[in-house]
């Protein structure tokens, strides 16, 4: 991916909203990055990736957060997410925050990390490793900030997960 191949990182704050950085300030440095300087973009945007699961889910995994109540959710599991037992009802992005983009921002941030996927069937719990496993291998822009952790071409460089 070239530098010029960098997306366009723009942020629409949601009214009432308690984000927990200023995704308007960060967003435009690092599109202003990508324009300048590709060493700095990806310096910046894997802080980020590491740092704000927010960050990552929205911006990188494009998933769409952007929304007050799953803003407030993401901010309780960043603030409490160690040996917990979380039980949410159905519909309220608990597999989307927690086994979703938890587990990728966890894998970012120790790619040793081994991490268990359980639910009432193997079935479903397979769907969230599949669902993990094909946004690690086919996520250019996180196989960009991340060579050293993901690879390129995955089905030719690594065994079977």
């Amino acid at each position: 991916m070239s530098l010029t191949e960098q997306p366009s990182l723009i942020f629409v704050p949601q009214l009432g909203t308690d984000y927990k950085y200023d995704f308007e300030k960060i967003a435009a440095e690092l599109t202003e990055y990508a324009e300048s300087n590709e060493k700095k973009f990806i310096h910046f945007a894997r802080f980020w990736c590491q740092e704000s699961l927010f960050f990552l889910m929205y911006f990188i995994l494009r998933t769409p957060v952007n929304h007050p109540w799953i803003v407030d959710r993401i901010n309780d599991v960043e603030r409490c997410n160690d040996r917990t037992l979380d039980l949410w009802a159905r519909e309220h992005w608990k597999s989307s925050i927690i086994t979703y983009g938890l587990n990728i921002q966890n894998i970012l941030q120790d790619p040793d990390v081994r991490i268990g996927i359980f639910s009432h069937t193997r079935a479903i719990a397979k769907s969230f490793l599949r669902r993990i496993k094909l946004t690690l291998e086919s996520n250019e822009l996180l196989k960009y900030l991340f060579p050293d952790i993901l690879y390129e071409t995955p089905q030719s460089q690594s065994s079977k997960w």
